[in-house]
This record gives structure tokens, sequence and C-alpha cells, in this order.
């Protein structure tokens, strides 16, 4: 751990007295909270009934309203339980529709008293299903007295207490009891009043966000200063420095980080520890973008934020702070009552880098004093790439409509359908562009919700024939699916001409539970324009069957019309092979996130060596690349291609590509494979390597060195209805190096002369060819000015990997010519 020493003079501050918190909680949703609403609320018998609630249980008369004490006037509800054979229950339900999503955390706050004897009484939160049955349940139980408690309901003082729960998947409604039992034979009291209900302050986080604990809300002992967020250690180099965790002022929730330092000859920090893996998340070299909101008071030189960077041996080897000094701009004289300000900054991960520690750190310089808190702390990779300059689909971002920060908010260019239109939602808890993204949440099993939106086709956008690239980040978890999102195109008369559906089901590589703190993953399709079209839709759809359920969150959609690029000289003529550049993908400056276009997937038992690179190619700018330093794991490029309608049975295909490398401890390859339609392979064949471990043009690093060029023929096997391509670093995963590709290209193989050889009477003459071909053999004796070609035998059969034919005709003179047509 990277933390220096620092001496200090000391000027005293207190952290400020705890702001006076309201009643209620902010945003409160639950109807008659006070209790002051409902029928006979004043009868001496208790028998009045609060708007909302009923009385269930085994004897309802336990559920009674009193005003015999409360928190604000006139009136609280309680359980009055003095019989040992019956309970009684209070309960009221709430539809969570518009108010809470599955993955939000909602706070619950209420005062309370009670004297409770032979077991215990609850405050019960239950969520439901569709069909009423409970998900789950906060079941907050009392025994004993409550710390007011002085023998009478009229003489004792109110406790309040506040709970969290985080609505799960599936819930539509919420219920609150206030019971008797535990057991049957509890008997006692227990009063409620001011009961508030809201959905927790979201935490600001990057997209993307790998850092765990990042609000400081999961831990041990928070609601005391001595508390200790999950993940966090504290060094204190004196006895009065202070490391806590504060409720005084905070972002999100209720916690927030702290240093207080009065004491000038010492210092305190905070530190997480063991470091986080960078693994999956950052290589060297990538840049992460930090994300954190700050207050401070410091007196005498700064207090700081840092980040550290270890490699696999945990040695610290970069170090990088932010450090501030005097007073943040919302300082207000004392903690409480101050305003936070967002900090964002940006760092490279160093070279060997493979773990990041971050440290809040109270000195500065040697007489540093003051206090210094932070809150909603996020580290993330750059986000998905911008929407395309030619987009032409309206309101990509969902950022344009109508009360877009309500779940039931509606962006421009979009309609709900479906069974339930309430299933169709807008989403504020993640997103990838600011700050809204398109939702479906679906909890019924009978049920299915569709957002909608169409687009005229014109001049200006698409036309039919036009090939498509459609762009989108997603994330979902979805049961008994799929969910999807569909393109559709209508003619004249709204007659359906084409539909394509991206189907989803499970969970999406980024879901992490939630919507907030899942991640999204970028996705690319494309579809054709069919001709006649007028109107393009795109659908997002919670059925599949409607029994599907689970949530599916998209943004940043657009639409583009496939621009194919030029092709270079290095690609053959002919070439079937998508993206032969690999210029064409997402993220493609990114080496870790990009993805290339056509189908490629990564694999191995560590993707991250699977990479994209710019720093060497043969056609500019991009190459495909495994950069594997882990001798105890490989990386693998790999994708399909369906050859259907572009080879038959016993063809020849011709493929070449460019590579440079330098691998040790065993070779990497270029395979490919013939598949049949059960994915069985019929040929395949591996390309490694050479044995000295480097190419012919490497010159001692990948951006000096030169590539070679390969080319291959291959027969196409009876039954072949694909062909794999696999890119891979093993070998054994002990090898390590580096190996790009670039310009990779697939073509039907055509025929040129291997040898023509003088023998007895004539001339053999021979060709690479295929089995399934026929060939003519042409001869002329000048190609000037206009040749007249001769035939010399026509309907030969080819075989593979060549045919040969012997011209045994009289040409006269002393040249000619030959030419091989494949029929």
């Amino acid at each position: 751990m990277n933390v220096r020493v620092l001496l200090s003079c000391i000027n005293v501050l207190l952290i400020g007295a705890g702001v006076a918190r309201a009643d209620f909680l902010p945003n409160n949703f639950w109807p008659n909270s006070k209790f002051e609403s409902g029928t006979n609320l004043d009868a001496a018998d208790g028998s009045g009934t609060p708007t909302g609630w009923v009385r269930n249980g085994s004897d309802p008369t336990i559920c009674q309203v009193t005003s015999n004490n409360y928190v604000s006037p006139t009136h609280a509800i309680m359980v009055n339980d003095q019989d040992p054979a019956n309970y009684g229950e209070w309960d009221s339900y709430v539809s969570l529709a518009g108010l809470a999503n599955p993955g939000d955390s909602i706070n619950v706050q209420y005062s309370e008293m009670w004297s409770v004897q032979d077991g215990e009484m609850r405050v019960a939160v239950v969520f439901l299903d569709a069909g009423n049955s409970a998900i789950s349940a906060g079941q907050f139980v009392v025994s004993g007295d409550s710390p007011g408690w002085a023998g009478t309901i009229a003489s004792s003082t109110f406790t309040k207490t506040n709970q969290s729960l985080v609505v799960p998947i599936g819930a539509v409604t919420l219920n609150v009891g206030i019971v008797s039992g535990g057991s049957e034979a509890t008997i006692g009291y227990l009063v409620v009043d001011d009961l508030s209900v809201a959905r927790a302050p979201t935490p600001e986080l990057l997209s993307g966000n790998f850092w765990p604990n990042p609000s400081f809300e999961s831990g041990t002992n928070l609601g005391q200063t001595n508390g200790v967020p999950t993940g966090w250690n504290s060094y204190n180099s004196g006895s009065s420095i202070i490391t806590q965790v504060t409720t005084n002022n905070y972002v999100s929730a209720s916690h927030a980080l702290a240093v207080v330092d009065n004491d000038p000859l010492n210092y305190g920090s905070w530190y997480f520890y063991p470091p986080i893996s960078l693994a999956g998340h950052a290589n060297p070299g990538d840049i992460l973008n930090l994300q954190w909101f700050q207050l401070y008071s410091i007196t005498n030189d700064n207090m700081r934020v840092t980040f550290s960077f270890y490699n696999a041996a945990t040695n610290d080897v970069s170090d990088i702070s932010f450090q501030v000094t005097g007073q943040s701009p919302g300082w207000q004289g004392a903690v409480a009552g101050s305003g936070f300000t967002k900090v964002n900054q940006q760092v490279t991960v160093p070279p060997n880098a493979t773990q990041l520690l971050v440290q809040l750190v109270s000195g500065g310089g040697a007489d540093t004093t003051g206090i210094m808190m932070i809150d909603d702390l996020s580290v993330a990779p750059p986000p998905p790439p911008a929407i395309p300059t030619n987009n032409f689909w309206p309101n990509p971002t969902f950022e344009a409509g109508s009360n877009l920060n309500q779940t039931n908010g509606t962006p421009t260019g979009w309609v709900r359908n479906g069974d339930d239109p309430n299933i169709c939602q807008v989403t504020t808890n993640n997103y990838t562009s600011p700050t809204h993204a398109l939702a479906v949440i679906d909890n019924e099993t009978n049920k299915y919700g569709e957002w909608d939106a169409d687009l005229a086709l014109s001049s200006s956008n698409a036309a039919p024939g036009d090939l498509i690239d459609i762009q989108y980040s997603a994330l979902f978890s979805v049961t008994n699916g799929p969910m999807r999102l569909s393109v559709l195109f209508f003619d004249a008369s709204s007659n359906v001409l084409a539909a394509t559906d991206f189907n989803v089901t499970g969970q999406s590589s980024g879901w992490a539970g939630a919507i907030a703190g899942s991640t999204f993953t970028l996705e690319t399709q494309q579809v054709l324009v069919p001709a006649n079209s007028v109107r393009m839709r795109f659908a997002l759809v919670t059925g599949g069957p409607e029994l599907a359920t689970g949530v599916m969150v998209i943004d940043d959609l657009s639409a583009v019309v496939h621009v194919v690029p030029p092709v270079p000289p290095t690609v053959l003529a002919g070439n079937f092979f998508p993206n032969p550049t690999f210029e064409e993908g997402v993220a493609l400056d990114n080496p870790t996130l990009g993805i290339p276009a056509g189908g490629w997937n990564r694999g191995g038992s560590s993707s991250l060596i699977d990479q994209v690179t710019t720093n060497n190619w043969t056609s500019p700018t991009h190459s495909l690349e495994l950069l594997d330093n882990d001798t105890g794991n490989y990386g693998e490029w790999y994708m399909f291609l369906n050859l259907s309608g572009l080879v038959t049975n016993n063809d020849a295909v011709d493929i070449q590509w460019f590579q440079l490398y330098s691998v040790t401890n065993g070779s990497m390859r270029l395979s490919f494979a013939f598949l049949d339609s059960g994915n069985n392979t019929l040929f395949g064949v591996d390309y490694n390597t050479s044995s000295n471990g480097t190419n012919s043009g490497w010159n001692g690093s990948v951006a000096a060195s030169t590539f070679e060029r390969q080319f291959q023929r291959l027969a196409v096997p009876v039954g072949t209805t694909q062909l794999r391509v696999n890119f891979a670093s093993g070998g054994a995963s002990s090898v390590i190096g580096v190996m790009l590709i670039d310009d990779l290209s697939v073509r039907l193989s055509v025929p040129y002369f291997t040898a023509v050889t003088p023998q007895s009477g004539g001339f053999d003459l021979t060709w690479n060819s295929m089995a399934s071909k026929n060939y003519t053999v042409e001869f002329t004796s000048t190609l000037l000015p206009t040749p007249t070609w001769t035939v010399l035998a026509t309907n030969i059969a080819g075989g593979f990997p060549t045919t040969s034919y012997l011209d045994t005709a009289s040409h006269g003179g002393h040249q000619g010519y030959y030419r091989i047509l494949q029929q």
C-alpha cells in the first residue's frame, strides 16, 4: 500500500451537528402517512379505520386507532393484543407502478413505541407479484420495551426507525403490515405513526461502473462514526485523526466517507484493500473514467483522493493524486447543510498494471488540518461510441419527450402498445447517454408490453434495397423468454413486408442483479430494406410468449445506411468474407472492447487477450490481435460464416491473409473448418506460427515489423454449410507473445496455370482447379491486336488441387499462348 506519512499543525474543526430531519421521507409515496384520514378515528374503543388500511389476523379487534399518543396530530395506528390465543394484523397495499422498479431500493421510515411480552411484534414490508403471492419481505421485529417506554402509551415517547429494501424482480405491489405476532401467545402493544415510503435516491454513477460499494451503503455498523464500509480499511497515525462513516451529509442514500484531521503531527486515510482486479475492465494503455462527489474544508496544504495501480505481485507501479485545499464550492461553514461537488477525471492504466486501489488521505502537508468527505465513487471504461454522425433515426438517446423523469414518461416518437402498456417505461436508473433509457419491465405471465416507433422512409433516410446498420446498447434479465427488439417494414397499405427479431433471453453479460449497477452491452445488427417499403418501425417487446417476465433496457438506438468501404488491393478480387480489413465494427479504437463487424466473438479462457489494435496494419487502420502475456490462459477470436449460395460441394476456396507475430512457448494459429448443418466438422486445418517464433518481417516490436502474406486453397467437402474461423493464442495455455492478422479474404477459387512442361509430342498443362467444375483449354498464336482463341479441349473434369491436360496439337511457329476457362 502506498501511503506517505505527512506532518501537520492543528486547527480544531468539528463535524457540524446533524441537520433536523423531516418527519417524512422526501418523495414519500405512501398514502395517509399520518393516519389522519379515515372513518370513526376518534372512537374510544379504537375501532376507527384509517383510509387504505384493513384489519386481518385471527382477531381483527386487536387492530386499533389511538389518540392517546402520536407524532403528528392526532392519531396513530396500533395493535393492542391482550389475548394470548389470537393475533391481529393491520395491512395496507400500494401498487408500485410508476413509483419503483425492480432493482430500486426503497426506504421505509416510521415512528414506533412498543411493550411486548412472550414473543415479538413486527412491522412487515412485503413485495407481492401479479398473483398477489409474496416474493420477499422485510420483517422488522420488536420485543420487550421500546427505549421511550414509560409504562403507558400516553406517557411514552416514540422511536424513529428507518429501513431499506430492494424491490425484487416480479414485484408489482407493496404491502405494509403491523402485526401483533410472532406467535399468537404474544401480548402487548405496538404503536406506529408517520409511516413514509420512498424510492431511495439513485446514486449518480458512471455507466459501466465496476467499483464496488460506490455509495458506502454496504458495511458494518454504518450508523455509527466507527462504521466500516465493505472493502475499506482505515489507518490513523495519531489517535486524534478520525476516519469515519458519516450520516451528517451525503449524496445518495445515507452515508459518506470522511477523514477529520485535527492533529498537525499525524494523518489518517481510508484505503480499499485488497485492490480491485482490472481483469475484464481495462488493460494497460486503456483510459479509465473516474467520478466522485467531494466536500471539504482544509487549512494549510491539501488532502487528496489517490488512485494507485498495482501489478500482479501487488507492487505499486503508479500513483495519481487529485489534491484539494481550502474549501469546496458548496461549503457552508459546517458539514450539515453544505453541498457536494462532482469531480470527473481520467487516468491511463500504466504498463504492467493489473489492480487498482483508491485512498482518501488527510495529508497533504506538514500542517494540514480539516475535513474531507467523498460519496458515490465510480470507475468505468469510456462509454460506448457516440451515435453515428450519419444516423437517421430520430431521438436516439430518448432525451426528448414528456414527463421523462417518471416511469410513465413518453419519449418523442414512441407509443405504448401491448396487453399492458404500463410494462413500457422510461428509466433513469441506468443509461448510456444522459439521462434516460427505454425499458420494458414485465412482471406478468399473461400479458406483454410493446414500445413502438415508426419512421416514414424517404430520400433523406433510407430506400428499398439499402442495407441498414443498427446499433444500440442493451441490458436485460429475462425468464421464460425471449424478449426482443424488432425491425419491421411496411408498404403503403400498412402490410408487413419484413420483420426481423433480435431476441434475448437469460441475462446480458453485464447484468448485476438489477437495472442500477448493471452495464450495457453494445449490439450491432443489419437489416435489408425490402422492395416497396414506405415505413420502418422499431418495436421493443416483452413477448416472445406472454409468459416472459423480466426486464429489457435499450439506449442510444441508431440506424444508418451501410456504406461499403473501398476494397484495398491486398484483398482478393471476388472476396466474399465479411469485413476483411477489420475496419467496420464498434469501439474499434478500444483494444479490449472493440468488436469487428461480420460475426466475430471473443473466446478462450481469457477474453482480454483478444484485442483490436491500431499499432500496425496492412490496410488502414485496424487489425485483429492476440496479445497474450498470461502463461495460464489463452485467447481466441472466432466466427461462423454461412456459405449457402456462395459455394457448392467439391468447390475450392482461395484464402489469403497477412500476419506478423512473435511467439514463445509454442505456437499461435489461424484455423479454418468446414461444418455441416449439424455443426459437425467435415474438415479443418490449423496454420500455425513458425517454429522459430517470429515471422520474416519481425523487427522487435509490433509497430516496427512488417506483415507477411499467406495464401492457401481448400476444398469444400460435401455437405458443407458453414466456414468456421478461429484465431487462437494456444496451442497450450503456456504460449505467450503477440500475433496480428489483417486483410483476411476468401473467394471461390479461380484457375491459373501452375506448370507448363514440355513433353514428348507436346506440352503438359497443369492448373489449380476444383472437383465441382469442368474446364476448357484454348490456344492462340498472338495476343495482338485481336487474339483468336482455338478450343483444344472442353468439358475436362476438374480435380483438387490441380488438373492436367497434354496438348499434342501442332501449332506452327515458335510461340503461342494458352488459357483456361472454368465452365
